[in-house]
């Protein structure tokens, strides 16, 4: 990913700032697990999975989720919701960066409930699909 950390070391020059939180350098694992942006978010969509992980990397994270239920639907959920939240955080990051509209974590968190609402439960056979549905705050 072009985080900014990877564009400097290619050679461009840039202010190695993070755009969601202005406090740190931007790293990918800054930008996805430590800033106190994506971290809110992570907590949430934790809460959402029921896995009491604070982690702060992306290894770690798919380690944690892949190893609870490998070969069960929530295995599919968990990394719905992993790609969901990377790919809208990334998302909102650069809609910051090239159209300036402002970080709003409650529209990233309804993004990200709706691209698993619409990419997970509406493909997967689930018998009880109200279960994930109250899980991850409903439609």
């Amino acid at each position: 990913l072009a985080t900014i950390d990877n564009l400097i070391r290619r050679g461009l020059y840039m202010v190695n700032r993070c755009v969601l939180c202005k406090r740190a350098c931007e790293t990918r694992n800054h930008l996805f697990f430590q800033c106190p942006v994506s971290s809110s978010i992570w907590s949430e969509i934790l809460s959402w999975i029921a896995i009491p992980s604070r982690s702060n990397n992306l290894k770690e994270l798919i380690w944690i989720m892949n190893r609870r239920h490998k070969k069960h639907w929530k295995a599919l959920w968990y990394n719905c919701c992993l790609a969901a939240a990377v790919y809208h955080i990334w998302r909102a990051r650069n809609q910051f960066i090239f159209q300036e509209k402002p970080i709003d974590q409650a529209h990233i968190l309804a993004s990200i409930r709706f691209e698993i609402y619409v990419r997970f439960l509406k493909t997967v056979n689930i018998k009880d699909r109200s279960l994930v549905i109250n899980q991850i705050g409903g439609f």
